[in-house]
């Protein structure tokens, strides 16, 4: 399988950006920390004057470290090539600038601040640069890797015939949606700092999200299953004696209505991104979409099967 890792504008978007901006997080605490009180304002009211304050550690290594999180989170689901490649740089970039800034105006005004009530109030530019620096990190980060050469898709409708081996068959493919487990992340992130009852909810609401975040597809001589996150629900199975055919898909999350389990007049849907799928026709004429990886081989391989057990039955 090819990987996106060795190319420039992959390196640009998810090493040296996050790299530079680590490095200036860093070095910038690093050169005021003697400087600053224990407790630093970390929040400014509408007229610009410091409103809320929190211990220095804190305030500087948890935002580093959720930034890391979403870093590290973003190298490991992006060493494919993959259509989603560019959006997942661009948030990496644009958390990047936010936190690279935030961390430069925090440390500016409490600079030789007695207590971070006597911190330096705040400018509206100064409110403005994070945005503009964050989204011009994000459409460098963007950029770049949209160099990254795509793998080819899929025709959508053919619907393939696999050559299959005379013995039994096993496949199994995966899908996972890069979008859902930011969010998560960012829900665990916002969970951090909220009171307890609100986190509790954060952290619910995270479980339940996450579950759409990776699905598999197993192929078996006898059957298609699928389930979804690691409590593998929902889930489903087709036997191949009811299935009539598989087609290649392209799927866009708003045709079914958004993501997740999604039902739809004459079938349903288990949507955790956009890109290619299966749809799978059964015999009483009700559709099943399933979105995974390597699409094309899934369905050859399912349509040989179903001519298998038809040729067995017959």
């Amino acid at each position: 399988m090819t990987t996106a890792t060795r190319h420039p504008g992959w390196l640009g978007s998810f090493a040296v950006v996050p790299v530079i901006a680590v490095a200036m997080i860093v070095g910038v605490v690093a050169s005021g920390w003697n400087r600053m009180p224990d407790v630093v304002a970390v929040h400014w009211g509408a007229g610009g004057a410091p409103d809320g304050g929190l211990a220095k550690g804190v305030a500087f290594l948890l935002p580093l470290g959720l930034f890391l999180a979403v870093w590290g989170f973003a190298v490991v689901t992006s060493r494919q090539p993959s259509r989603t490649l560019p959006g997942m740089a661009a948030v990496v970039g644009f958390v990047a600038g936010i936190m690279a800034t935030v961390s430069w105006i925090v440390v500016d005004r409490n600079l030789d601040a007695e207590s971070w009530e006597s911190a330096g109030d705040v400018s509206p530019m100064m409110i403005l640069l994070p945005v503009l620096a964050a989204a011009a990190t994000a459409a460098l980060s963007a950029w770049m890797a949209l160099r990254v050469p795509m793998p080819s898709r899929p025709e959508p409708g053919s619907t393939p015939v696999a050559d299959l081996p005379s013995g039994r068959v096993a496949w199994i493919g995966t899908a996972t949606s890069r979008s859902i487990w930011i969010a998560v992340v960012l829900l665990l992130g916002l969970a951090l700092f909220t009171p307890s009852i609100v986190s509790i909810l954060f952290l619910v609401l995270a479980v339940l999200i996450a579950q759409f975040g990776r699905v598999m597809v197993t192929i078996t001589d006898g059957e298609v299953r699928w389930a979804a996150g690691a409590l593998q629900f929902p889930r489903g199975s087709y036997p191949m004696s009811e299935i009539a055919q598989a087609t290649v898909l392209d799927i866009n999350p708003l045709d079914y209505g958004g993501w997740g389990y999604r039902k739809f007049p004459g079938g349903t849907a288990i949507v955790v991104r956009r890109g290619e799928g299966i749809s799978i026709d059964l015999l009483d004429g009700k559709e099943r979409v399933v979105a995974t990886d390597g699409a094309y081989e899934a369905a050859g391989i399912i349509n040989a099967l179903v001519r298998r057990n038809r040729a067995t039955s017959a």
